[in-house]
C-alpha cells in the first residue's frame, strides 16, 4: 500500500476583535488501508480533524470533543503536530458522548464528573473522584464542551 504522507497545513482564524490569525500545523493523510476504526482506535489526548474541515477535536473516552480556537488549543498545552486526519465520515463515526467511567472536567470550572449511563454525574468529593478512578484519571475539555451531555445523578 502507498505510504502515509505528511504536509504543512496554515490556517486562519479570526481573533475575538477580528483580526485574522494565522496557525500552523501538519497533516497526515493515510491511504485507506492504514486507516483505523474511530470506535476504538484513539487513546485519550487524541487529536483529529477532517481533511477538508478546519475543527479539530480531542478524543477522550472515545468521544469526540470540539476545540473552539487556537487560543484555546494552545492554552491546553496540545501539540499542532500530533493532530491526525482521517475522513469525515469517520470524524462522524466519533460519539459524542464518552463511555461510561470517563472522568471529566471542564478547563476554567472546578466540578469533576463521571460518565454514568450517557450522563454526566458531578462527582461532589475529592473521595468520590478516587473511588471513580482518581484524579489522574480526570481529563479536561475545552469550556462548554460538555453542555450538550445530560446531566446525571451526583456522587458523593
Amino acid at each position: 500500500p502507498p505510504a502515509s504522507v505528511t504536509v504543512p497545513y496554515i490556517g486562519y482564524v479570526s481573533d475575538s476583535n477580528g483580526s485574522r490569525v494565522q496557525f500552523q500545523f501538519q497533516i497526515t493523510v493515510r491511504p485507506p488501508s492504514q486507516k483505523r476504526s474511530p470506535q476504538s482506535a484513539f487513546a485519550d489526548g487524541s487529536l483529529v480533524k477532517a481533511a477538508d474541515q478546519p475543527e479539530v477535536y480531542v478524543v477522550y473516552g472515545g468521544a469526540k470533543f470540539w476545540i473552539p480556537s487556537p487560543a484555546v488549543f494552545n492554552a491546553m498545552g496540545f501539540n499542532w503536530n500530533a493532530i491526525q486526519t482521517i475522513s469525515d465520515n469517520d470524524i462522524a463515526a466519533i460519539p459524542n458522548v464518552p463511555q461510561d467511567g470517563t472522568l471529566l472536567k471542564e478547563r476554567s470550572t472546578p466540578p469533576v464528573y463521571v460518565m454514568r449511563g450517557g450522563a454526566k454525574c458531578h462527582v461532589l468529593s475529592s473521595a468520590g473522584v478516587v473511588a471513580a478512578g482518581g484524579w489522574d484519571k480526570v481529563r479536561v475539555v475545552p469550556d462548554g464542551a460538555l453542555a450538550n451531555i445530560p446531566n446525571g445523578n451526583d456522587i458523593p
